[in-house]
């Protein structure tokens, strides 16, 4: 099952953040229950974390996360770097997105999440990944009791959803 998540490909939505994603994610399992184990990525991987941390008695046995965000407020970060936005803006942001939210960014974070989790999980991460630095996946994957960890090298953010070693892990750990 693949689809379109708020804010990407041809959802009609422009933007999103990781609790609508998570909420997005959430309505899909419960309408195509039961789903075994999900593999996702980047922003999607951490989506799919607070999802399962905020919602316990969602059903999924196995986790992959492939280069994951580690919160929100390094979600935000990236935001403000790639559109070049001054620091000073950093308030203004913060605010509007907890309003959106309504939440703490600090509640929406990866890390406490799968702290949670009684999921197997298996988190890929490469060294060069020049988005989202390497110490996120090894962040969650350390606090994270039944998890994996692979690092890669020269794969940067997107390799790890294209490299078959990795393809070939991912498949041998969901069966």
């Amino acid at each position: 099952l693949a689809f379109d998540a708020p804010g990407h490909g041809l959802s009609p939505n422009l933007c999103t953040n990781m609790v609508e994603y998570s909420e997005a994610l959430h309505h899909i399992i419960e309408t195509y229950n039961p789903i075994y184990g999900v593999v996702a990525h980047s922003y999607g991987a951490s989506a799919i974390a607070l999802m399962l941390d905020q919602h316990p008695r969602t059903c999924v046995q196995r986790l992959v996360m492939l280069s994951p965000m580690q919160n929100m407020i390094q979600q935000l970060n990236l935001f403000r770097e790639s559109f070049h936005l001054p620091e000073t803006l950093w308030d203004d942001l913060r605010i509007q997105l907890e309003q959106r939210i309504g939440q703490s960014l600090e509640r929406c974070d990866v890390v406490q999440a799968v702290a949670q989790l009684d999921v197997k999980g298996l988190v890929v991460h490469d060294h060069d990944d020049q988005l989202i630095p390497v110490e996120s996946g090894r962040n969650i994957a350390q606090a994270w009791d039944n998890a994996q960890y692979i690092e890669t090298k020269y794969l940067d953010h997107h390799g790890t959803i294209r490299n078959a070693a990795i393809c070939t892990q991912v498949i041998e750990f969901l069966n």
